[in-house]
């Protein structure tokens, strides 16, 4: 019995050499093993600031007030923000003007003041209600910034939301994010694992010689795993409106464009990732190594202005950024087209580049 537990164990201990020996004979599925915790423990000290309080949100000023009588409120209260560092102040010269740009994502909120200042409630800020953390953020520093300029009790500032109707839970801004974050995951993931499992099971191969064009298979492949996300989309949509009270303002057709805009280039990363990846192992850890950073860096689950500055910057340069940011605006906000045409043009640019990037890459690999 000793003799065959000894055997057993010895055993066990050659099958673990063999699997540790033959994993680290890959090179890249090696350094995405290793970069993967270097790379999330990074994001999670970096991500949140040691105060807490965000700094530098981009604010519309809009004087109204008729003979310049708030002028020396507007220019004191600019000299206030930029001196504190907690707000950046641009100037507007219309309501309208302003509340479009809070609508496209310029700006996250405007101080207005109207003509009849100095009145109570003639000073009224517009915030961008999307993100219920940056809009308090905002309420808190205009708030001070102005009970420090004015000797009025109560503070004359009156607040109100671009939409008053929501969202009224934090749960209500991260669904959004939520519903084009299963798109991507389903492009990507979805893809890498099928023409992955394909090419180690031998079935590609017979999809090579059949008398089909090569695009039409990574095209097929590509279409089926966008209907998949879709979906998915379709469930979580269903499930956050019928079950958490989620409500959804926009044009649904606009909606179904961001998703399918969106998940034509993460599916081209997926192509990529699979095609320059050995076997399907490699090829998934490649892919979790780009998923979780952007899980946490494009505002799925965190607002990007509350990320260190340079980490904003490489958050401006993530794909999904755009889409969560443009399905927000469009669920919460009922965006038109043309507030959403700056995300849609980098998401469509994006895909091109992706996708064109992808076919000839798995060519070549599935050739080789």
């Amino acid at each position: 019995m000793r003799m065959s537990l000894g055997k057993d164990l010895k055993d066990s201990l050659r099958i673990a050499q063999k699997d540790l020996l033959e994993f680290s004979r890959s090179k890249m599925r090696l350094a995405t093993f290793v970069l993967l915790p270097i790379i999330l423990i990074a994001l999670f000290g970096f991500m949140f600031p040691g105060s807490g309080q965000i700094n530098h949100i981009p604010i519309a000023v809009v004087d109204l007030a008729p003979n310049g009588q708030g002028s020396y409120l507007v220019a004191s209260f600019e000299r206030a923000a930029s001196s504190s560092g907690s707000l950046d102040v641009v100037t507007f010269v219309s309501v309208a003007q302003a509340k479009q740009a809070i609508i496209s994502g310029q700006i996250y909120g405007a101080l207005i003041v109207y003509p009849t200042f100095p009145a109570q409630n003639s000073i009224v800020l517009i915030v961008d209600n999307t993100n219920p953390t940056v809009a308090e953020e905002l309420r808190a520093s205009v708030g001070s910034i102005l009970s420090s300029l004015t000797a009025s009790d109560p503070s004359p500032l009156f607040v109100e939301s671009i939409a008053p109707w929501a969202p009224s839970t934090e749960f209500e801004y991260m669904a959004p994010g939520f519903v084009g974050l299963t798109v991507v995951m389903a492009g990507m993931a979805g893809l890498a694992a099928t023409v992955a499992r394909e090419r180690e099971i031998g079935t590609m191969d017979g999809l090579m010689v059949a008398p089909i064009a090569r695009s039409s298979i990574i095209t097929g492949k590509a279409v089926a795993q966008l209907v998949r996300g879709l979906l998915q989309a379709a469930i979580i949509i269903i499930l956050v409106v019928a079950f958490f009270g989620v409500k959804i303002y926009g044009d649904p057709l606009l909606i179904l464009a961001v998703l399918i805009l969106g998940d034509l280039g993460f599916v081209g990363i997926g192509i990529i990732a699979t095609s320059v990846a050995s076997d399907q192992e490699t090829a998934t850890m490649t892919l979790m190594l780009l998923e979780f950073p952007m899980i946490f860096l494009s505002g799925v689950l965190y607002p990007v202005i509350q990320l260190p500055w340079w980490l904003q910057y490489v958050a401006k340069a993530i794909p999904l950024t755009y889409m969560v940011d443009a399905l927000r605006r469009l669920m919460v906000l009922n965006a038109g087209l043309s507030a959403i045409m700056g995300p849609l043009l980098f998401m469509l640019i994006f895909s091109l580049v992706a996708l064109g990037i992808a076919v000839p890459v798995f060519n070549r690999a599935v050739t080789r």
